[in-house]
C-alpha cells in the first residue's frame, strides 16, 4: 500500500509539472521554459524531492497517457530535467536534428543521465547531429 500511495503522489507531482511546461511552452517561447525550469528555477525555489530516476522515467512515461499530458519530446524532456533538478539529479537535455523525407528537417530532444538516454529514445537515434545541451542540476 505505501508503495502505490508513494508512486500516485510522484505521478501527481510529475503531472503538475507536465501542466506548467506545456502552458509555459504555448504562452512564451521556449528560451524562457528553458531559464525557467532549468538549474534557475531550481536555485530559488524550497520545493525539494527524493525521487529516483527510475521512478521518475515511470512517471513522465504514465503521465503523458493522463487528459493534457500527452507531450512530444521536448515537453517530457522538460519535465523530466526539472523534476530530476529538484531531485538532485543532474541531467542534460539534448536537442539535435536530422533529415527527414523529402528534405524535411526533423528535431528531436532526449534527456541523459551520466551519458545514457533515459527519455526519447527512438529508433535511428543516430542519424540526429546534436545542436546544443541544456544541463540543469541543483544548487
Amino acid at each position: 500500500m505505501k508503495q502505490f500511495i508513494y508512486k500516485l503522489f510522484v505521478l501527481l507531482n510529475t503531472y503538475f509539472f507536465v501542466i506548467l511546461i506545456r502552458l509555459g511552452l504555448w504562452l512564451v517561447p521556449a528560451k524562457t521554459v528553458l531559464l525557467f525550469q532549468s538549474g534557475h528555477f531550481a536555485a530559488w525555489t524550497t520545493i525539494k524531492f527524493n525521487y529516483s530516476i527510475s521512478t521518475l522515467v515511470w512517471a513522465i512515461k504514465r503521465s503523458s497517457t493522463l487528459p493534457l499530458g500527452k507531450m512530444k519530446c521536448l515537453g517530457q524532456a522538460l519535465v523530466l530535467q526539472s523534476m530530476m533538478s529538484l531531485s538532485g539529479h543532474t541531467s542534460k537535455v539534448c536537442f539535435g536534428v536530422a533529415k527527414g523525407d523529402n528534405t524535411q528537417i526533423e528535431a528531436h530532444a532526449w534527456v541523459e543521465y551520466q551519458d545514457q538516454i533515459i527519455v526519447g529514445q527512438i529508433n535511428n537515434m543516430s542519424r540526429f547531429y546534436p545542436l546544443n545541451t541544456w544541463v540543469a542540476s541543483r544548487k
